[in-house]
């Protein structure tokens, strides 16, 4: 709280659960991938 204020928190708040959101999404894009190309070269 005191590198960034009170009223900077819930912006940051969001911006990490955003970001974290959006390495779930790419991850999983990932793996859904990888899951393609294991499935095809069987």
């Amino acid at each position: 709280m005191l590198l960034f204020g009170a009223a900077k928190l819930p912006k940051l708040a969001r911006s990490l659960g955003e970001s974290a959101k959006e390495f779930k999404n790419a991850t999983a894009a990932i793996d859904s991938v990888n899951e393609t190309q294991d499935n095809k070269s069987s």
